[in-house]
C-alpha cells in the first residue's frame, strides 16, 4: 500500500469512530488496536501520545510534519474550530484515496512498457550473443562467402560480445549519474517540468495534476479554510514541480489583494482554461468545492485514459522493435543456409 493509501485508510477508520462522538485521542488508541499495517501502527500510536501529553490533533501533526502533508494538517485545523470531525476526515480520505489511484494508475503506465522494454532487450542479447554466433559458426572451415546481412549481423553481434562489458558500464554510469541528479533540487524541478512536456508522459502529467489541484482544494474549501490560505497550502500539494509552486505563489499573492481565483489563475500555463471557467462558475453560483469535486472526477478518468493509451503505445513499440530484429536475425541466418543449400544441390 502507498503512502495515500495508508492515509485514506486511517482518516476513514477515524472517520467511523469519531461518529460515535468519541475524543481523537480514544479514537487513535481504537484505531492503533485494530491496523495491521506497521508502519501505520507506529504513526497512529505516536499521535495519540503525543495527545496524551495535552497537544492537539494538528500540533501532534506538525510535530511529525515529515509524515504528513500540510493540507492533512490545515483539515485538522479546521475540525478543531468547527467540531466537525467526521466531514473533514472523510474529505481527507477522498482526497488521499484519489490521490492512492492516480500514483497507481501512473506506475502501472510506466512500469509495465518498462518490463516489457526489459523482456526485449533481454531476448535480444539472447539472440545476438549466443543464437546468431553459435549458428553461423556452422560455417566455419567452409570455403562460403556469407550475404551482406549476415555479415552485418556477425559484425554487430561480434562487437556487442567484445565490448559487452564496458556498454554495460556506461549504461550504469548513466543511471548513477541520473539517480544524483534526481537528488538535487534543480534535478527534481527539471525532471518534473520535463514530464509535463514528454509526447506520451505529458498529457497524463497534465491531467494529474489538474486533478490533484481540484481535489486538494476542494477538501480545504470544504474545511472552512479561507481561499488565500487554501492556495498558499495548495504549493505543498503539487508536487517537486517549482514552476507549479511558483504559479500557485503568484495566484496566492493576487488572491490576497482581493483578485478572484479564476482570474490570478488567467496567468498561470499549468492549469486547464476548462479548469478556470468551471471555477468562475462556483464563485459566482457559490457551489465552488462540488464543482471542484467533479473537475477532480473528470480529470482523473481523463488521466487514466492516457496513461492507459500511454502503455499500449510504448508496449506496441518495443515489440515492434524486438519482431523487426528477430526478423532481421532470422533472415541473417536462413538466407547463408538457402544459398548455400543451393549451391550444394547445383554441384
Amino acid at each position: 500500500m502507498n503512502e495515500g493509501g495508508i492515509y485514506a485508510l486511517l482518516c476513514r477508520q477515524l472517520s467511523v469512530i469519531m461518529r460515535a462522538n468519541i475524543s481523537p485521542l480514544n479514537a487513535l488508541k481504537i484505531c492503533s488496536d485494530q491496523i495491521e499495517n506497521k508502519k501505520l501502527k507506529k504513526i497512529v500510536v505516536q499521535l495519540a501520545g503525543d495527545l496524551s501529553g495535552g497537544d492537539k490533533l494538528s500540533d501532534a501533526m506538525k510535530q511529525h510534519g515529515d509524515r504528513f502533508p500540510e493540507i492533512a494538517i490545515s483539515a485538522m485545523e479546521g475540525a478543531e474550530k468547527s467540531g466537525e470531525w467526521e466531514k473533514a476526515l472523510q474529505s481527507l480520505a477522498d482526497y488521499f484515496e484519489m490521490q492512492a489511484r492516480l500514483r497507481e494508475s501512473d506506475r502501472r503506465s510506466t512500469w509495465i512498457p518498462a518490463l516489457t522494454a526489459v523482456l526485449c532487450v533481454g531476448l535480444l542479447a539472447v539472440i545476438t550473443l549466443q543464437v546468431v554466433p553459435r549458428f553461423l559458426g556452422m560455417f566455419n572451415g567452409i570455403t562460403y562467402e556469407l550475404p551482406g546481412i549476415t555479415k552485418r549481423v556477425l559484425a554487430v553481434s561480434t562487437f556487442i560480445g567484445a565490448q559487452g562489458k564496458y556498454i554495460l558500464a556506461v549504461l550504469l554510469g548513466l543511471v548513477l549519474l541520473r539517480l544524483l541528479f534526481m537528488l538535487t533540487r534543480f534535478g527534481k524541478s527539471f525532471h518534473a517540468t520535463l514530464k509535463m512536456h514528454l509526447p506520451l508522459t505529458g498529457p497524463v502529467n497534465k491531467s494529474r495534476l489538474n486533478a490533484q489541484f481540484c481535489k486538494a482544494l476542494s477538501t480545504l474549501l470544504k474545511n472552512g479554510m479561507p481561499m488565500q490560505e487554501a492556495v498558499r497550502v495548495m504549493e505543498d500539494s503539487v508536487g517537486g514541480n517549482e514552476r507549479v509552486r511558483g504559479e500557485l505563489q503568484a495566484v496566492s499573492e493576487q488572491v490576497a489583494s482581493g483578485m478572484s481565483l479564476s482570474n490570478a489563475l488567467k496567468e498561470s500555463s499549468s492549469f486547464s482554461p476548462m479548469i478556470l471557467q468551471m471555477i468562475s462558475i462556483g464563485e459566482e453560483s457559490g457551489t465552488l468545492p462540488s464543482i471542484l469535486d467533479d473537475m477532480a472526477d473528470y480529470f482523473e478518468r481523463n488521466m487514466k485514459l492516457k496513461a492507459h493509451r500511454k502503455a499500449v503505445i510504448l508496449e506496441t513499440f518495443f515489440v515492434l522493435v524486438l519482431g523487426i530484429v528477430m526478423c532481421i536475425a532470422v533472415t541473417a541466418m536462413v538466407q547463408p543456409m538457402m544459398e548455400f543449400y543451393d549451391m550444394v544441390s547445383g554441384m
